[in-house]
């Protein structure tokens, strides 16, 4: 059974949080993150009805500095 934190998919709160993105309150800021999806900065996949991020594709928005 593969752990969690090896999965390539994340949450949009894990996401947030592997990007650093946090709020005033220290919670994963995922509406920043909605925002640069819908701006087509950071690409989004459906499993299901749950919206779901590759760790590769937020490590090249990383990697491009975006």
């Amino acid at each position: 059974m593969e752990q969690k934190d090896k999965s390539p998919w994340l949450t949009p709160e894990e996401a947030a949080t592997y990007l650093r993105l946090f709020d005033k309150d220290g919670n994963p800021n995922v509406s920043y993150l909605y925002k640069q999806t819908c701006a087509r900065l950071i690409k989004t996949y459906k499993l299901g009805k749950f919206n779901r991020y590759r760790r590769e594709d937020l490590d090249a928005l990383l990697t491009k500095g975006a």
